[in-house]
């Protein structure tokens, strides 16, 4: 069966085109929040196959997954690895995403402030930051056509070498924040490949049509995943507020007391759970972010992966998109229609004779009208 997706190398900071391939064994996923990966394999021609391989350079190698027109998936080769053998040779390439250079930098001269902005400019900020040094920029591009409301302190010393990834990550989880995305799209006017970061307030959520999934239909399945290695019965949350001698102490640590959440089942084992917030210099936000982190804990939902016939409708910009989901045979958990959004997307090549599919990772959808600094473009078809 021939491969559908094509890998395009480019150099990470120009973007130039080292070269592209017919890509198989591909495995690819990206989600709300970062964290994506991709695996794939691509043989490499007899006449040059070393120097093809040797031109892949891990962690200065950009890869694109193209599938016709459209980009599907973008990030950074972080590993590849040549097999030789009697079927020839291959190079087999792990990547990930974008912001998985932003866990590669780190806040060297710290980010500290002491008035009060938009979260939204912050987590732009943070971006800015990470591309604004001599051969760092990667071009992600960024938008601040929205605020949030919601104001915030940059609060990272020199001395916590933070990365800017995690504080990013870290930004966006404490309460009342906001999600985002670096999206690998083409720009709908000139073509050209572009690394846009999306800020969603308090979700991501484009403002498009609901899509309808109808099981059995378009949907070929699903699943429920239940996960207790992030529950928890008690929690204890650290904050801090700058100060200290000098480089010696960055800061003067607050801790909250044992918290137990008051719904809790007195049958459950104890579990302990506990979480750094060093933005919280005041107690009782360092309380308020610690019940948070527990009711979280406590009350993880269950996660449903619904495996969808690929077509038109589902490819390739599906990230936040609101989904109207409809089962004839569901679980108690879904009622005859629920309203649900995509949180995640992942895409692996069919078994031969097999039809072509994307997994959806489907969240709670956004009780309130989200609002959204770049909306996402309406899939071709």
């Amino acid at each position: 069966m021939t491969t559908p997706f094509r890998a395009l190398f480019c150099d990470l900071r120009t973007d130039d085109i080292i070269d592209s391939f017919p890509l198989d064994h591909v495995r690819f996923d990206d989600r709300i929040g970062g964290g994506g990966t991709l695996t794939g394999r691509f043989a490499l021609p007899d006449t040059d196959a070393a120097g093809r391989a040797e031109a892949v350079v891990p962690a200065r190698t950009a890869v694109w997954v193209q599938r016709g027109g459209d980009i599907w998936w973008g990030g950074v080769v972080w590993r590849t690895t040549r097999h030789s053998g009697l079927a020839g040779d291959a190079l087999k390439v792990v990547a990930a995403t974008w912001d998985s250079y932003l866990d590669h930098r780190i806040l060297y001269a710290g980010k500290e402030s002491d008035t009060a902005v938009d979260q939204l400019v912050l987590a732009r900020e943070l971006v800015e930051q990470a591309q604004a040094q001599p051969n760092s920029h990667i071009g992600i591009t960024t938008s601040d056509t929205v605020m949030s409301g919601v104001q915030r302190r940059a609060r990272h010393a020199d001395f916590d070498l933070m990365r800017i990834g995690e504080a990013l990550r870290q930004l966006a989880d404490r309460r009342d924040g906001f999600e985002w995305h670096i999206a690998s799209t083409r720009e709908p006017v000139t073509g050209y490949r572009s690394k846009r970061l999306d800020l969603g307030y308090p979700v991501l959520a484009p403002e498009l049509p609901d899509l309808a999934l109808d099981g059995p239909g378009a949907v070929l399945g699903y699943a429920y995943t239940h996960d207790g290695t992030r529950k928890a019965t008690m929690w204890r949350s650290r904050g801090s507020r700058t100060g200290g001698a000098g480089r010696l102490m960055s800061h003067v640590w607050e801790i909250t007391d044992v918290l137990h959440p008051a719904d809790a089942d007195l049958t459950w084992p104890r579990l302990d759970g506990a979480s750094d917030a060093p933005e919280c210099g005041r107690r009782e936000a360092l309380d308020a972010e610690a019940q948070d982190a527990l009711r979280a804990a406590w009350h993880a939902p269950a996660a449903l992966d619904a495996t969808v016939r690929l077509d038109p409708r589902t490819a390739p910009s599906l990230m936040g998109r609101h989904v109207r989901l409809r089962l004839d045979r569901r679980p108690n958990e879904c009622g005859p229609e629920r309203r649900l959004r995509v949180v995640g997307v992942a895409v692996e090549t069919p078994a031969p004779g097999t039809p072509e599919t994307v997994r959806l990772t489907l969240g709670a959808a956004a009780e309130a009208p989200a609002t959204t600094v770049v909306p996402v473009p309406v899939p071709s078809g």
